[in-house]
């Protein structure tokens, strides 16, 4: 039996055989029709890829990366012949280095060009490059006279049939798969070929290493096939208007979404406080003039620092203040910074200023329901309906939160709104990473978190004007009313319709994209439901039982839940306790925000460049031994070290937010098409859990008390990020791979 990597590698030559062998050409992979301009693709595994090289002025040279995008690379493959696939530019060298002169550079297509030389360009020659610059392409080639979706390869559709003594094919295969143990059925006759190893760069396979023909010791219950469908890629190529209008209409709701999970920072805060002078009725927490300092200093209680006591004040006897302390039922807060909180309202401090914590775990129990329903509901009624739903309750949970009247009232509204709020989130990227293929699901999926961390940018500049945490509520909410409108202009995902056999609707929404992109469908593009819909209505049928079935499925959902909750702990155990650092809770606030960012731009640099799961491992170990760092200042540092803490805090959080990023595409990318909202659903289930003890965590070290009782939140929080991140690298690697469509499709990713 072939290792897995030679079964793939002769599951491609098979379907390109094939489809040679159906459209009348077995003597070459790909027919050509070259431009004026000589082009040749060098160094590349297959006749397909490789480093750009032109012959201009009589000699042959590279061309440079700078401005070269899928676009000038489609119109590159076009010279050579591929007209079909989704071309995807590769830069820095990827394909090895060149020699001699480097001859265009700047160059700038449209992608409708027939040749690099009718683009925008330097002169020949006139660049300011390097070789380690030196570009290349990946045509995807396709047989022309049997791809389908050429030119709008949104999702894979065909599961088509093969036997080595036989095949049937609808396409040409971009990324197929092998099907082992007779998937589609025993055949009878003769088995002709056994032990075939490939290296997938044959044209027939008989060119591949076998056993002489009928020679085998296998059964028809170990007939294997190959699923040839073709390659999805994201934005069909490019960012064309398709989705850019669809990433223009969901940013709303994305900046809305992240205005709510973070506003907690500030509608909670929890300002400096003591407690009321009995009988005073200005008495404020600002000093006033000498006679009230005096009055407070015979009041209140200091600390060996000279700070007044937050909780006690001294008995009063006749009028007159003893050494006697005892917990006041009042207090005075410091409203320099905000004029009214939810604290400051409902008094939440001493003796209840565990109920900060309770806010936040219903607000994460909120996300937990969210998660476990949401996914099903997606899955089973649809992205588009789920989302809009999810937006509609979401803005009036929100509004009505408000003016709550009672802390149980408002506990109640703060898990709605976590319930409605991961309806929104987790339906519009599910919806948005099904529009998106291999080579720019990772900017996609970048691109949405930059855009959810505007809303914690729009609530740290809006909390330095609005001080009353009942508009900053308002403000979380009522814009939501503008997205209603836009139900008319998203699109459902045509992949999950596709799997619930809706044929002729998937049919209307392609169709309409590519009028919009200014695409061509091909010609015999047939989603007719006697050739598909029985397939992905299979498909459909398949749960989360089957995918239980599976040793190695249940491991990796195992590993990919326990990551979701150790980053979700800690991403909201330093975001929501920026006002326990030293300094201004909204500069803090703000410099956290700018931190995440950072992360997330790490993240989208290097996801491309180390890999998925060793990014997702170095952020989280980084993150892990930051915090744990922390210790020896909080233990052994002066108060004048207090701000190393801060800035360990900083780096975790950094991490811990490209780590986040990681772990959401790592999550889509893994589960199949059938169970990817049900997969995303209970990986978020299961981070809401890490969520919701994050506060109470944070707070062990007021129990605990200490310099040991400070320090014991950050060893929690580092410990388990720094495990999370070692099991990640158990994962498979996800880059450039095709999304799997069926449980069977994840079951073999990776093996």
């Amino acid at each position: 039996m072939a290792s897995s990597a030679a079964f793939v590698s002769c599951a491609f030559v098979a379907c390109v055989y094939a489809a040679l062998v159906v459209s009348g050409d077995d003597t070459a992979v790909n027919k050509r029709s070259p431009a004026n301009t000589k082009i040749r693709l060098v160094d590349g595994s297959r006749d397909s890829e490789g480093r750009v090289e032109v012959f201009l002025k009589g000699e042959w040279g590279t061309v440079c990366d700078d401005g070269f995008s899928d676009e000038e690379a489609e119109v590159a493959c076009r010279m050579l012949g591929y007209t079909g696939g989704v071309p995807t530019a590769k830069s820095r060298a990827h394909y090895g280095e060149g020699r001699g002169r480097i001859l265009l550079d700047d160059v700038s297509c449209r992608g409708t060009e027939t040749d690099l030389m009718d683009c925008d360009h330097n002169d020949i020659g006139d660049e300011n490059c390097d070789h380690d610059e030196d570009v290349g392409v990946d045509c995807q080639p396709r047989d022309q006279s049997k791809l389908l979706f050429a030119s709008f390869p949104l999702f894979e559709i065909t599961d088509v049939r093969v036997r080595m003594n036989h095949a049937i094919f609808e396409a040409p295969s971009g990324d197929p798969v092998a099907r082992d143990d007779a998937f589609y059925g025993e055949g009878s006759g003769p088995i002709l070929l056994d032990n075939v190893d490939c290296n997938g760069r044959e044209s027939n396979i008989m060119d591949c290493d076998h056993n002489d023909v009928g020679d085998h010791n296998c059964d028809h219950d170990e007939d294997v096939g190959v699923d040839c469908r073709p390659s999805t890629d994201v934005l069909f190529g490019a960012l064309k208007p398709t989705q850019l209008r669809l990433f223009l209409l969901l940013s709303l709701p994305i900046v809305m979404r992240g205005f709510q999970n973070m506003m907690t920072v500030v509608i909670f805060s929890a300002p400096d406080h003591r407690c009321k002078i009995p009988g005073l009725d200005n008495d404020t927490y600002a000093i006033q003039n000498e006679a009230h300092e005096v009055l407070v200093s015979e009041t209140i209680p200091v600390d060996k620092d000279g700070a007044y006591d937050d909780c006690q004040m001294y008995t009063d006897s006749e009028g007159t203040f003893g050494n006697g302390t005892y917990a006041c039922h009042a207090w005075v807060y410091d409203r320099s910074d905000f004029v009214s909180t939810v604290i400051t309202q409902f008094d939440l401090v001493c003796d209840k200023r565990e109920f900060r914590a309770h806010f936040n775990m219903a607000y994460m129990l909120g996300f937990l329901v969210g998660s476990s329903t949401t996914g099903f509901l997606c899955d089973k009624f649809g992205r588009k309906p789920v989302f809009f739903i999810s937006v509609i309750l979401s803005m009036v949970v929100g509004t009505v939160s408000a003016y709550p009247g009672m802390i149980e009232i408002l506990i109640t509204f703060r898990f709605l709104l976590g319930v409605f709020g991961t309806g929104v989130y987790l339906a519009l990227y599910v919806l948005t990473m099904e529009f998106v293929g291999p080579s720019k699901r990772t900017l996609a999926g970048s691109l949405m978190m930059v855009i959810w961390l505007v809303g914690p940018y729009l609530v740290g500049a809006i909390s330095f004007g609005v001080r009353d945490w009942r508009y900053i509520q308002l403000l979380s909410s009522l814009p939501l009313i503008f997205s209603i409108g836009f139900w008319w202009l998203i699109p459902e995902s045509p992949r999950w319709m596709l799997s619930k056999g809706k044929v002729a609707e998937t049919l209307k929404v392609i169709t309409k994209a590519a009028e919009v992109n200014k695409k061509t469908l091909p010609p015999d593009l047939d989603l007719s439901p006697e050739k598909e819909e029985e397939s992905v209505l299979k498909d459909s049928r398949q749960g989360p039982l089957q995918y239980l079935k599976h040793p190695n499925l249940v491991i990796r959902s195992l590993i990919i839940c326990f990551n979701w909750a150790v980053v979700a702990m800690t991403y909201y155990g330093l975001s929501l306790n920026v006002d326990n650092l030293v300094g201004n809770v909204r500069v803090n606030f703000m410099l956290s925000n700018t931190v995440e960012l950072v992360g997330y731009v790490i993240a989208w640099v290097l996801l491309d460049r180390v890999g998925r799961k060793r990014l997702h491992f170095g952020l989280m170990l980084v993150c892990g031994v930051a915090l744990l760092a922390t210790i020896f200042v909080v233990t052994y540092g002066s108060a004048d070290l207090q701000w190393l803490t801060t800035a360990l805090a900083m780096v975790g959080k950094l991490c811990v937010s490209g780590a986040f990023s990681v772990i959401y595409l790592i999550t889509a990318e893994l589960y199949p098409t059938v169970l990817r909202n049900f997969g995303m659903g209970c990986s978020s289930t299961v981070a809401r859990v890490g969520s919701a003890v994050s506060p109470y965590i944070a707070d062990l070290g007021v129990y605990v008390g200490g310099q040991f009782g400070k320090a014991l939140p950050l060893i929690i929080f580092g410990a388990f990020a720094v495990t999370a991140g070692g099991l990640s690298l158990i994962l498979p690697e996800t880059l450039n791979r095709k999304l799997p469509d069926t449980i069977e499709d994840a079951a073999s990713f990776g093996g």
